[in-house]
Order: structure tokens, then C-alpha cells, then sequence
């Protein structure tokens, strides 16, 4: 793991005991480390979203290599925000693909991507059910 704690800015935390490797960033600070992970050639993998009942979560999944970080692994960012403000910035103008998981996550949990230039249904007619991902 020491190798892997110079990948990740002081500003995160690490969570040691899961399986694979989790961090939980604070969301003001998301497009800090994305900026960071891609000077670092981490590869991003997909975006999660999670509602754990009091709260809502995105989760950012990157990936290292070895002919690059020495050797292989998946880094999973945790972006945590209170159901009453679910607000994070968007990382889409960063990593374009970023786009339509946010687009997703949006429709799907009500997460809102500050800054996405188009946040609208990709799966969902705008008849359906709000958010219906979310737990009552």
C-alpha cells in the first residue's frame, strides 16, 4: 500500500479495510484528484451511483497498470453528499466519457453534475418516476 499512498493527495482519505483499494475524497475537490489521476495515466473504468439511505454516493472507479505504477490495481473514489444537497462538480469536461454516467446518475439517483452541459434523460421518459433508484 505504501507505493499506492504517493498516488493519492492528502486530501483523501484511505479506507484500509475493504478488498480493493476505496478512498473517499470530499466532493469540492473531486475535479482535483481527476486532474491528478490523469497526469498520474490512471485509466478510468466507469461511475457508480449509490444511495445508502441517508445519504447518496458516487463512486469513480480507475484503474493502474504496472509498466506505468509498478504494478496493478483499481482505485475506487467515493464522493459521499447529503440527500438534501446532492451537488457535485462535473468531471465530464475532463473525461469525456464522464458525460454520460453523469447523465445517468442524474436520472437514475438525482445527483446533480454542476457544470455538465447537458443534463437531461438518456434512458427514461421525463413521464417516468423521479429518480427511481432512490430509496424512500
Amino acid at each position: 500500500m505504501s507505493e499506492i499512498s504517493q498516488i493519492i493527495p492528502p486530501y483523501v482519505e484511505i479506507e484500509k479495510d475493504k478488498p480493493q483499494l476505496f478512498i473517499k475524497c470530499p466532493r469540492e475537490r473531486i475535479r482535483d484528484l481527476v486532474q491528478h489521476f490523469v497526469k498520474l495515466q490512471l485509466r478510468f473504468n466507469t461511475m457508480t451511483g449509490v444511495d445508502l439511505k441517508d445519504k447518496l454516493c458516487v463512486i469513480y472507479h480507475f484503474s493502474f497498470y504496472p509498466i506505468i505504477h509498478g504494478r496493478s490495481g483499481v482505485i475506487n473514489v467515493k464522493v459521499e453528499v447529503p440527500k438534501d444537497d446532492p451537488r457535485i462538480p462535473t468531471i465530464s469536461d475532463i473525461i469525456e466519457p464522464a458525460f454520460y454516467y453523469e447523465r445517468e446518475i442524474w436520472e437514475f439517483f438525482g445527483i446533480i453534475f454542476e457544470g455538465h452541459p447537458r443534463l437531461e434523460y438518456l434512458f427514461l421518459s421525463p413521464d417516468y418516476p423521479k429518480h427511481p433508484l432512490r430509496k424512500s
